[in-house]
């Protein structure tokens, strides 16, 4: 059974191929991460989800809340969705043809703090030709991050804390805790990290820490752990870290 795995959110997250006729390609969608606010022209957005197949698709846009704890694995909670008005809700794609899922907010726009959505592009399944015989159904559901909070608020994003740690593979490197006191969301995966003992030092550059976190996403006044592959870093010593965070642009 074939998988697709993304990295996001500075951990993997599977995106279900559910196994169900056989498509000739994929189903494509995009963006992988969208980034909204409560009230002014960026309380609207949109999934673009292209049908790279030679058959029509069926497609649902489903919503479920997003968690990111300090440890551990994110948590998808479904929702009714009534904070957001989503058109169409539903959509049959032609072969080769492209549908944009338009999506706003229409909740409270005074919220002061930020929240994180999952929204799940799922294929739905289609009726079968009985006479050509038994066939399988590949069935896509790719989710999209969708983080929104208050407009004109910033993350403030630092490391607080770091230990060494190994996985479950035996990869060695250290384990850093970001805090953002910012009332906005905010991301690591652009940061700039150093990592010190003393007499050794080791500068992490940003495309090596997007590949190791994703996203690198830590939630509005929160606190996030994330584990860097470093296995040069010495047994011994007290580690230091400081870590560049960009802030995001104001929006």
């Amino acid at each position: 059974m074939p998988a697709a795995i993304f990295k996001k959110l500075g951990l993997l997250g599977a995106l279900a191929l559910m196994l169900v006729a056989t498509p000739s390609s994929a189903l494509l969608v995009q963006p992988v991460f969208l980034d909204m606010r409560y009230s002014g022209a960026q309380s609207n957005g949109g999934i673009r989800v292209v049908n790279d197949r030679n058959r029509p698709v069926s497609v649902e846009l489903t919503v479920s809340s997003l968690e990111i704890p300090e440890k551990g694995q994110a948590v998808f909670t479904p929702v009714e969705g009534e904070d957001f008005l989503i058109f169409p809700a539903v959509a049959n794609i032609p072969p080769n043809g492209t549908q944009i899922f338009r999506i706003r907010w229409v909740g409270d726009p005074t919220l002061a703090e930020g929240k994180m959505f999952a929204f799940t592009t799922s294929e739905l399944p289609i009726e079968m030709d009985q006479t050509a015989g038994a066939a399988v159904q590949l069935l896509y559901a790719i989710q999209t991050v969708v983080a929104i909070g208050p407009a004109g608020a910033r993350a403030d994003i630092k490391p607080i804390a770091i230990r060494r740690g190994e996985l479950a593979d035996g990869t060695k490197g250290v384990i850093i805790t970001f805090e953002n006191t910012g009332a906005l969301h905010g991301q690591v995966n652009s940061s700039t990290i150093t990592v010190s003992v003393p007499g050794w030092s080791h500068r992490i550059e940003p495309a090596d820490v997007s590949n190791a976190v994703g996203l690198g996403l830590v939630p509005a006044n929160a606190k996030r752990e994330m584990f860097l592959a470093l296995p040069d870093v010495p047994a011994d010593g007290d580690l230091n870290v400081v870590a560049d965070v960009p802030a995001a642009p104001l929006i």
